[in-house]
């Protein structure tokens, strides 16, 4: 028994013209834009992903407003969207009223017309929004210095903090009675 090794293809009809023709185009000289240079579908997808993120990031910068937003997500993450992307519906919600501003907030609430007043059903003290539950609330200090090691933070440090840790947060805030649908 003899091993060799052979092409797969080797020996196939139309396989071996092939070859020959492949190894002719490429010994002349390319015609085209200029610079040339080759790049594998592996690479060229990252490329187009990559000027993707450039492109969202360089856009997203350009708001005018959104600054809760813009605090809390600084950059476009695609792996902080496929994690949201696989959370329940419940969390889903939860986290994006955190993320956005958005949420069963009474803040926000008031400004859409929903509710008459605007203070923290935890703490009775400041206006009740997503930025004040997460880093200023004293209600709820015990509980962010349990996940974050801090009582307190600033928006742009909440924005800092893995996105685990505001989600447990948020249903520590569920936990305190607090609701987050649009019900009272």
């Amino acid at each position: 028994m003899e091993n060799t090794v052979e092409p797969v293809h080797s020996r196939v009809e139309g396989n071996e013209k092939a070859d020959k023709l492949a190894r002719f185009g490429s010994s002349k000289p390319f015609i085209g834009s200029e610079p040339v240079f080759g790049t594998s579908l592996s690479g060229a997808k990252q490329q187009i992903k990559s000027w993707m993120i450039q492109k969202t990031n360089e856009r997203w910068n350009k708001e005018p407003q959104l600054r809760h937003s813009k605090a809390m997500l600084p950059i476009f993450n695609p792996k902080l969207s496929k994690y949201f992307l696989r959370l329940s519906r419940s969390s889903f919600k939860k986290l994006t009223g955190f993320y956005t501003g958005h949420g069963n907030f009474k803040k926000h609430l008031k400004t859409i017309g929903i509710s008459e007043d605007d203070q923290c059903r935890l703490c009775n003290v400041d206006k009740e929004t997503a930025e004040h539950l997460l880093g200023e609330c004293d209600s709820l200090v015990v509980t962010r210095y349990s996940i974050f090691g801090r009582p307190y933070m600033d928006l742009n440090e909440i924005g800092e903090q893995n996105v685990n840790n505001i989600l447990t947060t948020t249903i520590a805030c569920w936990k305190h009675r607090f609701s987050f649908d649009h019900r009272s």
